[in-house]
């Protein structure tokens, strides 16, 4: 594996971030709103909430769309979609860090289930996940990354 830069990406992700940015955002975000039709949103009123078991999650606002603002690759949205669902996603890469914090509580009542039911992709992307967690600079967001390594 490559060497960490001094930002603490390897050199192949950050050849992937510059390939990623030549991407034509319209075909990703064509492609992530076809994929949102299987989402697990809170449209049904008799559908269980997608942040059930955090607390006061009824309470939260809804989360934003996810837009390319340099957060995260389109590759790693694509991958905590895949684990954990839209709504989560974008709780997870909301601006709001209460969503953020939410989304991290979540994960971490789910790793277990979802990672044993995944077929080896769930420690590369929970290990991305916890990067952007600890790399937060609100508290809050830090602490409920470091709660989700400890049960991962």
């Amino acid at each position: 594996r490559s060497a960490r830069s001094s930002h603490g990406f390897t050199e192949s992700a950050h050849n992937e971030k510059q390939i990623i940015s030549s991407i034509n955002d319209e075909s990703f975000m064509s492609q992530r709103s076809e994929e949102e039709s299987q989402d697990d949103s809170i449209d049904d009123e008799d559908d269980e909430h997608p942040l059930d078991g955090v607390e006061n999650a009824e309470e939260l606002p809804m989360p934003e769309e996810i837009n390319d603002n340099g957060i995260a690759s389109p590759d790693l949205v694509h991958k905590v979609e895949d684990l954990f669902g839209s709504y989560r996603t974008k709780c997870f890469f909301s601006k709001n860090w209460t969503l953020r914090e939410a989304a991290l509580a979540k994960m971490t009542l789910l790793v277990k289930e979802i990672c044993s039911n995944s077929n080896g992709d769930c420690a590369e992307a929970l290990c991305n996940i916890i990067e952007v967690g600890l790399e937060s600079s609100n508290l809050q967001v830090y602490l409920a990354a470091l709660i989700l390594l400890g049960e991962s």
